[in-house]
């Protein structure tokens, strides 16, 4: 059995050149070889149909989600803590947790967050937690926007991962401008804890989303001010918004995708 989590070398500028050489072909070597492959998403299904030539009666999706233990913190302490240890100030953020990926929009992200404060003087601030494996120059971006005192950028580790949950309960908003994901266990997550989602549209995330969320269908500067600032500006919508996500969420959980994997493997061993 092969699991293949996504298929974003499709997408323009997603990996280095010498992706495809490596990785890629090992990816479908793998898919070729195997009796079944498991993948988190459909639109994952067809581009691995379609771009490995693996028949469909290979390919079975296992979505992926949340550990069963994720959910909303209420503790004020406990989040005033978060925000402290985390950030600059104990005042609620936007955040984004995962690699600093071309196709996830971070420098876009960083501008769009400078224009809220200009434009709607918001009280947020913004958190970026992952590694900057492009290395990327966001803290010259953030001194030339002038908000290096309202943004932080850490690729904090944790050595459990249900540290991160306090991370994700004590945000204001998750914002995930990426062009392109097979699929994404960080916005299963912050559903999870109650984080309303604010998401670039493609099929994996529409998928997890579902209505609960603000997804932008053309991500630019523009649209990921307005798309930002809806939830911030609205406390009813966003609301309604969390409630909306809370209930999605918990129809992804890794209990579930767990099970079902093992399904998958007892039903190709014995075959």
């Amino acid at each position: 059995v092969a699991a293949i989590h996504s298929h974003n070398e499709l997408a323009p500028g997603a990996h280095p050149w010498w992706y495809h050489l490596t990785y890629k072909q090992i990816y479908k070597r793998s898919a070729e070889k195997a009796r079944k492959v498991i993948v988190p998403s459909p639109s994952v299904l067809e581009g691995v149909h379609t771009h490995y030539e693996i028949p469909y009666s290979k390919l079975e999706v296992v979505r992926e989600g949340a550990p069963d233990n994720f959910s909303p913190i209420t503790d004020e302490e406990v989040l005033r803590q978060t925000r402290l240890d985390y950030t600059v100030s104990d005042k609620p953020y936007i955040l984004f947790v995962g690699k600093f990926s071309a196709r996830r929009n971070i420098p876009l992200l960083i501008r769009a967050f400078a224009e809220l404060k200009n434009r709607h003087g918001i009280e947020q601030n913004l958190l970026l937690l992952g590694p900057n494996h492009l290395n990327l120059p966001l803290n010259d971006l953030v001194d030339e926007l002038g908000v290096r005192d309202n943004v932080t950028i850490t690729n904090r580790s944790f050595a459990d991962h249900n540290e991160i949950i306090p991370v994700f309960s004590a945000a204001d908003l998750y914002a995930f401008p990426s062009l392109n994901e097979g699929a994404s266990n960080t916005i299963v997550e912050a559903m999870s804890c109650g984080v309303p989602v604010v998401a670039g549209r493609c099929e994996a995330i529409t998928d997890i989303v579902d209505g609960s969320g603000i997804l932008i269908d053309t991500v630019t500067l523009d649209s990921l001010v307005d798309a930002l600032a809806e939830p911030l500006l609205d406390r009813k919508l966003w609301s309604s918004m969390r409630e909306r996500g809370l209930a999605k969420a918990a129809t992804l959980r890794w209990s579930a995708t767990a099970q079902r994997t093992l399904e998958i493997l007892r039903e190709t061993a014995y075959k």
